[in-house]
């Protein structure tokens, strides 16, 4: 924790503390309520879209061997429980399944949704008894797919079920039920996911703005028509050419130069990428050295590096120069990330069976001008899209948004969430404001793109920073009222990686939603979050260091001084 400089920021410190306390304190007593109607009587409970009630059973907790949507689950530690699972038909080929747990007695009044991942396909039963046993109220959904990509093609409901129907028909059931069974409706809802879990998320936010008072979207795949394109299509394209590939021991030489090179010294972790100027290019092979021994680059595969790392790299549109989807940084996960061309990569296929209805699609020749135009204006483009800026409505009912992404994210590259939040900020800004913001900002509207008068007149960007940077910070601040974006070190794809993801792996709840709970339920803006590497990225794993998750766009900084390892000699600024 940064020294405190007089005694006023002592005060300040003290009561925060006290209302931090106070805060947990309600959480921990919030009252508990038992059921008032039994749970096979919830079969006869009439429900929207089209809804049947396969089951509803009261379940005696403890361990129990369950299975969902042909998965088998082993749980242990659950309290009794009422299980009702369900299925729904919003259009006549349509299969939407769904669950709903609640607890037999000590309810908290909470009711969390949870995300899918994936193309969904299955309910993850063990993260419902993580909830349950914590007193919620639980639901979730297979999304109304199969898992199976043959499945979507030329069937029209399984699209729109799995790109934003089955979210709300699961929410519409579930509320009535645990209406009828407590007798009350939750006092506060939460949606929580990750990946396609954080598209649904950003989907309820933007399209359903009254159904949640809380939603945590981490490392959200929001953009389909333009991610897999980016992520996939045309990496594929580009590491078809034998003279730009990489080899395994070339792709770790990148991510450990890279990493010793910007690296918070003696963590191994990258503070904040924006902080990095390491370039690829310090790889070149020189002299007699060659590519094959796997300790430089030849001057192909820098140039082909260099298209493709960091915020500035990435698939363009060939003609306009336009940015279709940002770089990934280099630091760690890049190991598979540029597959050999084939027509199994399950990205591949993503876009032929929700786009084309054609899993044979000719991704090999996909004209990134052309070809992007017509995918950006297919329906289903705009149905899997959550890129709606405009939060307003969700904020005016009090809603909370928490976003996150890890900093070393390889699948859906983090440059897109952090550009997709800058978007939301700009949206934010008043009339006066944006326009200063837009002489400093790169992307002033989705997808990106260099178009704003400082790219052609840079000079100008110089001449505006100050007031720019001005008006930047009161939009930040007007949407950090309602939304933030919190950056994780170190961090991969909804977990994993050399920085601390106990926010993550958390079994019950991690740090991320305890302070969603607390900011929706106590009106306290969580600011700075302490958090915690453990070996092997498991809860019972013993701590490695602590460090903070920094609301963006503040960067971790080191003060100067003591204990590297610990969160107390860190800031957020």
């Amino acid at each position: 924790m940064k020294a405190l400089a007089n005694d006023a920021g002592w005060n300040r410190c003290v009561f925060r503390v006290a209302v931090s306390i106070a805060a947990w304190i309600s959480l921990i007593h919030t009252p508990a309520q038992a059921q008032v109607q039994s749970c096979e009587s919830l079969a006869g409970v009439s429900l929207p879209n089209n809804t049947t009630i396969t089951t509803a059973q009261t379940l005696p907790g403890g361990s129990l061997t369950l299975t969902a949507v042909g998965r088998t689950f082993n749980l242990t530690g659950l309290p009794p429980f009422c299980r009702v699972n369900g299925v729904s038909k919003p259009g006549p080929n349509s299969v939407v399944n769904w669950e709903v747990w609640m607890p037999a007695s000590g309810w908290n009044g909470r009711f969390e949704q949870l995300g899918g991942g994936g193309i969904n396909g299955s309910i993850n039963l063990t993260n419902m008894g993580r909830m349950l046993a914590l007193n919620y109220a639980v639901a979730a959904t297979d999304g109304g797919s199969t898992g199976q990509f043959p499945d979507f093609v030329d069937n029209t409901d399984r699209q729109l079920d799995f790109a934003f129907r089955s979210y709300p028909v699961t929410h519409d059931n579930a509320i009535p039920l645990v209406q009828a069974y407590y007798g009350t409706p939750p006092t506060k809802s939460y949606f929580v996911g990750c990946s396609e879990g954080g598209r649904e998320a950003l989907l309820m936010a933007q399209r359903y703005p009254t159904y949640f008072d809380g939603i945590q979207a981490g490392s959200p795949a929001k953009y389909p028509p333009h991610m897999w394109i980016g992520n996939n299509i045309w990496l594929d394209q580009l590491f078809a050419n034998p003279a730009n590939r990489l080899s395994t021991a070339q792709i770790n030489l990148i991510q450990n130069e890279s990493t010793a090179a910007c690296a918070a010294p003696g963590t191994g972790v990258v503070a904040d990428p924006r902080k990095c100027n390491w370039d690829v290019a310090s790889l070149a092979c020189t002299g007699t050295n060659t590519p094959d021994t796997g300790t430089c680059l030849s001057a192909d595969q820098v140039a082909t590096m260099k298209l493709v790392l960091g915020p500035n790299g990435g698939v363009r549109n060939p003609r306009t120069g336009k940015m279709i989807f940002p770089g990934v940084n280099p630091f760690s996960g890049l190991t598979g990330l540029f597959p050999q061309s084939n027509g199994s990569d399950s990205h591949i296929l993503y876009i032929g069976s929700l786009f084309y209805n054609d899993l044979n699609w000719p991704w090999q020749t996909y004209n990134f001008d052309s070809d992007q135009t017509a995918l950006d204006a297919l329906p289903m483009a705009s149905y899997l899209s959550t890129i709606n800026p405009d939060l307003s409505a969700f904020a005016a009912r009090g809603g909370k948004l928490l976003m996150w992404a890890g900093w070393e994210d390889p699948q859906i590259f983090v440059w897109d969430t952090v550009n997709f939040f800058e978007y939301m900020i700009r949206q934010n800004a008043s009339a006066v404001d944006r326009k200063y913001i837009d002489i400093n900002y790169e992307n002033p509207e989705y997808p990106y793109g260099n178009t704003t008068i400082y790219s052609t007149f840079p000079e100008i960007r110089s001449f505006f920073t100050a007031e720019s940077q001005q008006a930047h910070a009161r939009a930040v601040a007007t949407t950090n009222q309602f939304a933030k974006l919190y950056m994780a070190s170190g961090v991969q794809h909804c977990g994993g990686g050399p920085g601390a993801t106990s926010f993550v792996e958390n079994p019950n709840y991690g740090e991320l939603t305890q302070a969603l709970v607390n900011w929706v339920e106590n009106g306290v803006p969580p600011e700075d979050i302490t958090v915690t590497k453990r070996a092997n990225n498991t809860p019972t794993g013993a701590v490695q260091f602590t460090t903070l998750l920094c609301s963006y766009p503040k960067s971790l900084t080191y003060v100067g001084s003591g204990d590297l390892l610990s969160a107390s000699n860190y800031v957020c600024q």
